[in-house]
């Protein structure tokens, strides 16, 4: 019978050649820890299959998984995978389901390596920070005030967006309006658009600061902001076309600063405000390593921006009363 430690090596061969890499002989050290590996999570399957039958994983696929996930931290869980990887690629007809599954979810563990080795509790970040309840607090400020419907609109939107002053600009259209519009001439603005009847509310943004690496990003608008944005366009009479909010980006970073200094002493930018709610969620011990890595993704494909750049200059500590959700 072939021992473990020849199928190792045989799997990783295998890899490289399916992934059109070249092979790098293994160190003993590296065979050594595959070899431990599978040691260890065949035993805790308690299968009578031989630890050399990669069946014993495709049979106890799910277990496996879930007892890597919940027992081992993030840096452990890839030289698992490594492992289990190693073995099935001996068969790779057999197992490709598995290994495609596998595969995937090892990406996902490498999202949440760099989360785990790149995140920066930024202590230079302390001009225009309040907490997020006192952010929510100045929202409802303006909600009951009948003087700043409009910002109190854009305020909604932004905290679903996560975006930069590009959402002063939107233009009023509807799909039909839309899909007949020259692509260059849709490229020319960002947009509301509404589907028959109001049942769905897109943005859809093409002129923002990173448009050209990151292209046009569409979002459906749901819940208090989608209500707030209609009540927006009925009770000001706001047509096809038009603009909604009619302010300009720098208009809209003087409006903000000077609503939030006149009304809570502080003068807030769309990006203190992103500063602000990344930041809460993330010093939330509640939310784990795989919670701030799936929620950052969100966030940097709403935004148009990396996850390097989310975690260098988005996230500083907050306060412990602060990580509470609101």
């Amino acid at each position: 019978m072939t021992n473990l430690q020849e199928l190792i090596i045989s799997g990783k061969q295998n890899q490289a050649e399916h992934l059109s890499k070249t092979f790098k002989p293994l160190a003993q050290s590296t065979i050594n820890v595959y070899f431990h590996n599978l040691i260890l999570l065949h035993r805790i399957t308690k299968t009578e299959l031989h630890v050399t039958n990669p069946e014993w994983i495709k049979e106890n696929f799910d277990v496996i998984i879930d007892y890597i996930r919940t027992s081992y931290n993030v840096p452990t869980r890839k030289n698992l995978y490594s492992a289990l990887l190693s073995l099935l690629y001996t068969d790779y007809d057999n197992y490709s389901t598995r290994i495609k599954i596998l595969v995937q979810i090892t990406k996902q563990n490498y999202n949440n390596i760099e989360v785990d080795n790149k995140i920066n509790i930024n202590e230079n970040i302390q001009d225009k920070i309040i907490s997020k309840q006192e952010y929510f607090n100045f929202i409802l400020k303006l909600k009951d005030s009948p003087e700043y419907k409009r910002e109190y609109v854009l305020l909604l939107l932004i905290n679903e967006l996560y975006c930069r002053n590009e959402i002063a600009t939107l233009i009023l259209t509807n799909k039909s309006t839309y899909s007949r519009l020259d692509p260059d001439k849709q490229k020319l603005n960002n947009w509301v658009v509404l589907s028959n009847k109001n049942r769905s509310v897109n943005i859809i943004r093409h002129v923002y600061k990173t448009s050209a690496t990151y292209g046009t990003l569409v979002h459906e608008i749901t819940g208090a902001g989608k209500t707030a944005l209609l009540s927006l366009i009925k009770n000001y009479d706001i047509h096809i076309n038009d603009a909604v909010f009619n302010f300009t980006e720098n208009q809209l970073s003087q409006r903000l600063a000077y609503i939030s200094d006149k009304l809570i002493g502080i003068k807030l930018s769309t990006s203190s405000i992103v500063k602000i709610l990344i930041s809460s969620f993330v010093n939330n011990k509640n939310n784990t390593t795989q919670d701030i890595t799936e929620f950052l993704k969100d966030i940097s494909q709403r935004r148009g921006t990396s996850l390097t750049v989310l975690l260098s200059s988005y996230v500083y500590k907050t306060s412990t009363d602060d990580n509470e959700d609101i």
